[in-house]
């Protein structure tokens, strides 16, 4: 409503994660944000600043936090005032811009609880820097730097000396870290010349550093278009009808710029992994899905779930959190099919479809299909979804089996064969189960190759797979021994805090038709552990106060002796960020909730 700019640099160079408290770190930059926009003017700007300081003690990260603005300021005098509770830098302010006095307060507060110190630097009518800088213990990273990733990019930035922006240094920051090749250029004739002399990739334009016209002209160059502007501008920018490969709003970030370069990358320079076939029906074994798909889902552990499933049958997922994203996601990036919960805030699901069929006529896009999600199943729901420009729906949570129906109807033309080494891997226990399954044949023992001819809607389909030439006595003598020695209790061996969790969990397993064996303590854990081998080992994080990395230890030397790898999958109920460190000692983490499908699937793929 102001038109201030709002710039945001986040250090590119943190990409390991630190361990902090991020609810209360939100809390402070927050209000800082608000006091900013409070006591700026129309046509300000405000700067989020977090960079990374040089640390002299090992496993610590130094952050410097600051949030900039161009207000009215304080005199050194007020300075003193601003921190103390029910206090502002002068008693006509409470009048003039409202608030209580105490956020200041309480801001610096949980910065001192935190080990660092609140300050400022103001100077009255040129705006104040609010800042601070706390030390993190830094956790390990297991992931390759993202720095240089993209040195193959060549490209073009608008500059304008006359209207300076933090934005565009940060842009520049941002683009040298991940390597790319940038140039720039004041107009035109520039424009001109540096096409002449170089091939470029994109062409970064800032809307307030051109006209309509300038920005139609630039939009007709063979270098692909990445406008950046404010949101409100996007109807205006929509009704150009501009060919834009990427539009991101203000605030730029790390995020945005680095989701731009990999989404170009991968469109130009990646090579297609795998071949598109002429198979119409998807198998489990020897298919998948090379598709994007977009899934919109308010609530985080069903996102998880949906994500999870689509992922585990070649499906790349992307995640909206209301309609309203879900709309411009449809608009920013390419999907071949979208989930859409009817309930969402902003936008429903219904309100979404419907903005994203107006969009995709007016713009004369191709049209994604689109299917409903639903918890509540009425009778009726599929017509009158239907009837609102829905595609197809199905029911919340998801069903394999339904699923796989919905995108074998939509997506049938995505549907790919594995490649040979992967079909290869398959083990003789899965190859029995698909020929068994889908061709109602046995392979018979002693048959080297089998080559099956299948008529699937006259489609002729030639399968062949291959068995492992047959063993010798002594190695057949020397698999039973392994055999004898590492053969496993059960499939789960169950860890949780209470009787009563244990007992919901338990009737769960038993329905997917698991085995499994539970522990009342500790010291039967460790019992159970030493006496037996278990395929996988599900347990809550904070199970008798158990210290997870002596635990993995264990687990590991176990490991060693046997043949067998026991999966562990720890059970959370905490924040994402206080499981980084977690990660380092087991398979997988999962939400501490009953949920048969999450379960039915992650043992899909351990057990």
């Amino acid at each position: 409503e102001k038109h201030i700019d709002l710039g945001c640099y986040i250090d590119p160079s943190l990409e390991d994660a630190v361990k902090g408290d991020p609810t209360k770190l939100k809390e402070v930059l927050i209000n800082l944000l608000s006091n900013a926009v409070k006591f700026t003017s129309s046509s300000g700007y405000i700067n989020v600043v977090i960079t990374k300081l040089h640390s002299d003690i090992e496993g610590k990260t130094r952050i410097k936090f600051e949030v900039e603005d161009s207000g009215i300021g304080v005199t050194s005098e007020q300075k003193n005032k601003i921190f103390e509770a029910f206090g502002q830098a002068d008693t006509s302010i409470t009048r003039k811009y409202g608030g209580t006095g105490l956020g200041l307060t309480i801001s610096s507060k949980f910065i001192d609880l935190m080990g660092g110190q609140l300050d400022l630097h103001s100077e009255v009518g040129k705006g104040t820097t609010f800042f601070f800088i706390l030390s993190f213990e830094s956790v390990e990273n297991l992931r390759d730097s993202n720095k240089d990733t993209y040195s193959n990019i060549n490209a073009l930035v608008l500059k304008d000396t006359q209207k300076p922006k933090n934005q565009a240094d940060y842009l520049e920051k941002y683009l040298s870290f991940y390597g790319v090749n940038y140039t720039l250029f004041h107009n035109h004739d520039e424009l001109r010349i540096l096409r002449s002399q170089v091939d470029y990739d994109l062409l970064f334009i800032d809307y307030d550093y051109c006209s309509e016209d300038d920005l139609v002209k630039y939009s007709k160059q063979p270098q692909d278009l990445v406008l950046l502007t404010k949101a409100t501008y996007m109807r205006k920018i929509d009704a150009l009808e501009l060919n834009i490969f990427k539009t991101l709003y203000e605030p730029l970030n790390n995020s945005k710029i680095n989701l731009l370069l990999n989404t170009y990358h991968a469109s130009k320079f990646l090579p297609k992994e795998v071949k598109i076939t002429s198979r119409e029906q998807f198998y489990s074994n020897a298919s998948k899905f090379n598709a994007k798909v977009l899934v919109a889902e308010d609530n985080i552990i069903n996102q998880k779930l949906i994500k999870r499933t689509l992922e585990d049958i070649g499906l790349e997922v992307s995640l909206a959190s209301n309609g309203l994203q879900a709309f411009q996601k449809r608009k920013d990036e390419h999907f071949d099919l979208i989930f859409m919960d009817i309930q969402m805030p902003f936008l429903d699901g219904v309100e979404a479809t419907k903005e994203i069929l107006e969009y995709e006529h007016d713009y004369k896009q191709p049209h994604v299909p689109i299917i409903a999600l639903t918890a509540n199943a009425l009778k009726g729901d599929r017509q009158r979804f239907i009837a609102s420009g829905l595609d197809e729906y199905t029911t919340k949570p998801l069903v394999r089996d339904e699923i796989l129906a919905i995108l074998n109807q939509f997506l049938s033309r995505f549907i790919v064969q594995k490649e040979e080494k992967e079909i290869e891997s398959t083990s003789k226990k899965s190859i029995h189960t698909l020929v068994k399954n889908e061709v109602g044949l046995d392979i018979v023992d002693g048959v080297e190759d089998i080559v099956i001819n299948v008529n699937l809607d006259a489609l002729d389909e030639k399968i062949h797979i291959s068995k492992p030439p047959l063993k010798t006595i002594e190695e057949e003598q020397e698999e039973e021994d392994i055999l004898s020695k590492d053969t496993y209790k059960a499939d789960i061996l169950l860890v949780k805090k209470t009787a009563f969790e244990s007992k919901l969990y338990t009737k769960i397993l038993n329905s997917l038709e698991y085995t499994y064996d539970t522990v009342s303590s500790t010291e039967d854990l460790m019992q159970k552990i030493n006496a037996n081998i278990y395929k996988t080992i599900l347990f809550d994080k904070d199970y008798e106060k158990m210290n997870l990395k002596e635990f993995f230890d264990t687990i590991q030397s176990l490991r060693s002796k046997t043949s067998l790898s026991t999966k562990l999958i720890l059970m959370s109920s905490s924040d994402a960020t206080d499981d980084m460190e977690d990660i380092n000692y087991v398979d997988e983490i999962i939400d501490n909730a009953i949920n048969k499908e999450l379960l039915r699937t992650l043992f899909a793929k351990y057990i």
